[in-house]
């Protein structure tokens, strides 16, 4: 009896113990599946001017991105991890920009940097980029000239934005004389000898060119050297507050859009809003910018983007082109992170370079080749309203060219050379000369100038100079129209990155063109046979 009651105490004690094993290997395995469903959450780095001259166009770029961030998050993040981004102010400065890329990257830790406005800015944070061998999602409208592994370039490239503007003026406008006025950095002399190839290209005439410091408003020289010139037509890559001067001052000058229309490559419906809150509507309707969004786009895309921006910013908020590129920018990113199943920036960088959205403005498709973004052109005339009615689409999208065909490569790299050695290395102006420049001659193509000895090549490198295209020099020759990227095949089973988000159809994923009267047939400034070479999946957003 004593024996089996032994027994029975054993086996219980050995019950108890397996229960309790049992028990403790449960609760440390949830534990531990706890700890793996709470990793560390991808952190974006959003950087641009939160103060300075430029704060009036940036601050509304972060409120894109900060609400594409949101929607991500409320969707259930990335890769099963959270969220979370921190912005950076680079306080309109371009030596700020550079030390706030540097400190996202190596105290913030973050995986990806959507950022700057300006080039000036741009090129001071590239190295910082490519040093640290991480990723910039650069959102806006630039002179192209660059090609970057390590930069995604969402905004319009020259031929995407540039030189229609130029060719619509001549034809809708009947301009011959054109004048070019611009910030003194690198953006505005960059566009300035694109479109004055474009203007030799097409029979018409430069009339004048003058730069003002970045931030000034002292602008009366300049706008009595455009009286004095007795140009068609303005065209103006003036940024920031400057604007304000520049257009009140073509104002009390008499200089109305009906006698002397400006094409402004900065104004857009967020810079439109700001100044018609400080001055007479007269000043800024009526007169042109050149984009590749306008709020006034007609796509049920645009107007669900639209109700969704204004439900979280204010149903006074306006929506413009950078807004769209931006909040384009995350999204294009993110699919890119859930297609490679990590923020590794070699692997998402590859994953980007295939990636498409059916966006408010239409199908965007970036680049394989070179990183640049297929987007459609818009030309808008400003309402009293802060809208901009459309004049002119290209109802398709086209193909980035970073670099014109109208010079080489290298030559375009021997332009900017120049521009970065005359200011001392730096991308813009450091002087406030008050400068008017004289009328020169456009620069003629060179195919192989010699480059500043610390930008020499190496030796047993060759460099090809790509075959240049000629533009037509008068309207007797015959354009041909734009090419347009590939149509998309569907996604299988596409995840959402939001709630309604799904894939489209071939027939649906081409731009509906809209009605414009006298539509523009452009120069061709791309070669239509160079296609993307990878398949393209496309989210509705």
């Amino acid at each position: 009896m004593n024996a089996k009651q032994n027994t029975t105490k054993v086996s219980l004690k050995q019950w108890f113990v397996l229960a309790c094993t049992l028990i403790l290997i449960v609760g440390v395995g949830r534990w531990g599946w706890s700890q793996i469903g709470r990793q560390a959450p991808i952190k974006v780095g959003l950087l641009h001017s939160l103060t300075g001259p430029m704060a009036i166009s940036e601050k509304s770029m972060v409120d894109a991105e900060v609400l594409a961030l949101e929607e991500l998050r409320a969707s259930g993040g990335l890769l099963g991890r959270d969220l979370e981004w921190v912005v950076a102010d680079g306080k309109s400065d371009w030596p700020t920009f550079a030390r706030e890329a540097q400190r996202l990257i190596h105290d913030e830790k973050v995986d990806v940097i959507v950022g700057c406005w300006t080039s000036a800015s741009r090129k001071t944070v590239l190295p910082v980029i490519e040093s640290n061998n991480h990723l910039l999602i650069y959102p806006m409208a630039y002179e192209g000239l660059e090609e970057s592994p390590n930069v995604i370039y969402i905004g319009a490239a020259p031929n995407q934005q540039i030189i229609p503007a130029v060719t619509w003026a001549m034809r809708e406008l009947k301009a011959k004389r054109f004048y070019m006025v611009g910030s003194d950095y690198i953006w505005p002399h960059s566009v300035h000898a694109i479109a004055s190839d474009a203007l030799e290209a097409i029979g018409a005439e430069l009339a004048g060119e003058s730069y003002l410091f970045f931030g000034t408003d002292k602008v009366d020289s300049v706008v009595q050297d455009i009286i004095a010139s007795k140009p068609d037509v303005i065209i103006s890559t003036v940024v920031g507050d400057t604007n304000k001067a520049f257009y009140r001052a073509l104002d009390q000058a008499g200089m109305t859009p009906a006698k002397l229309p400006v094409i402004s490559f900065s104004i857009a419906e967020d810079e439109l809003r700001s100044m018609l809150k400080e001055m007479p509507a007269k000043t800024i309707v009526g007169h042109y910018s050149a984009w590749n969004y306008f709020q006034t786009i007609d796509r049920e895309e645009n107007r669900s983007f639209i109700r969704r921006f204004q439900k979280r910013y204010g149903s006074d908020r306006t929506i413009n082109d950078t807004i769209a590129a931006s909040y384009n920018s995350v999204f294009l990113w993110a699919q890119a992170v859930r297609e490679a199943e990590t923020t590794d920036v070699k692997d998402v960088i590859h994953a980007m370079s295939h990636q498409s959205l059916d966006a408010p403005e239409g199908i965007v498709s970036i680049d394989a080749e070179n990183h640049h973004t297929w987007r459609p052109t818009y030309i808008g005339r400003a309402r009293s309203d802060a809208q901009f009615d459309i004049v002119w689409t290209s109802e398709t999208s086209i193909r980035p060219e970073p670099y014109p065909l109208s010079r080489s490569k290298i030559a375009w790299e021997q332009f900017l050379a120049n521009l970065y050695k005359d200011w001392g290395n730096q991308w813009a102006n450091p002087k406030d000369n008050a400068k008017v420049a004289s009328l020169k001659p456009v620069n003629k193509i060179q195919d192989n100038p010699k480059l500043p000895e610390k930008e020499q090549k190496p030796a047993n490198k060759v460099l090809e100079t790509p075959k240049l295209q000629e533009l037509p020099k008068s309207k007797a020759s015959t354009p041909k129209s734009v090419d347009s990227p590939p149509v998309p095949k569907p996604m299988v089973e596409p995840k959402a990155l939001i709630p309604g988000v799904k894939a489209v159809s071939g027939k649906e994923s081409r731009l509906k063109p809209m009605t414009i009267k006298n539509r523009l047939q452009l120069p061709v400034q791309i070669q239509s046979e160079l296609k993307p070479k990878t398949d393209i999946g496309v989210r509705k957003i």
